[in-house]
This record gives C-alpha cells, sequence and structure tokens, in this order.
C-alpha cells in the first residue's frame, strides 16, 4: 500500500462529490423505472459508506436483526432434462 496522506476533510468532498453526481444521473432515467433506480441508488451509498468507512469518515451502520418473511409461497414444478448429443438428437 502506498504511503499517501489523506485528510478526512477531502475525503468528505470526495464522497460527497460522487454522491452529487450519481443523485443528479440518476434523476434523469429514474421516471423509466422507480425501483431499479431506488436500487441502483441504494448500491451506490452503500459503496459509499464503505469507502467513508475504510478512511475514518464514517461510522458502520450497526447490524439490524433479519425478520422473517411475513409469508412463503412454495411452488410445486417439474424439471425435464434433455440432453443433446453431438448428432443433435435427444437422448
Amino acid at each position: 500500500m502506498a504511503l499517501d496522506l489523506w485528510f478526512r476533510e477531502d475525503v468528505m468532498r470526495l464522497l460527497a462529490s460522487a454522491h452529487e453526481t450519481m443523485r443528479a444521473s440518476a434523476a434523469g432515467w429514474s421516471y423509466v423505472s422507480p425501483r431499479l433506480a431506488t436500487a441502483y441508488q441504494q448500491g451506490f451509498m452503500d459503496a459509499l459508506r464503505v469507502v467513508g468507512i475504510a478512511f475514518g469518515s464514517a461510522a458502520p451502520t450497526p447490524p439490524r436483526p433479519v425478520q422473517p418473511p411475513e409469508s412463503v409461497q412454495i411452488v410445486e414444478a417439474e424439471y425435464l432434462y434433455t440432453r443433446w448429443d453431438q448428432g443433435g438428437s435427444r437422448s
């Protein structure tokens, strides 16, 4: 690892700049798929948080308990295996 010197304020400005770029670009296409845009923005924010944590500029988020789903749907399906040999016929 290089012996570069990073100031916390510089890292915070870099992260804020990346966040603003993501926010501005996502605003242009979020009307197409709001759910996809939300997922993209959340992933981007998670990535920025990880970088902030690595540089000591952000605190880790405390773990949240995992809640089981309220309902489970079981789907029955039949698996059909078809093998194609060298000649292209089924076996």
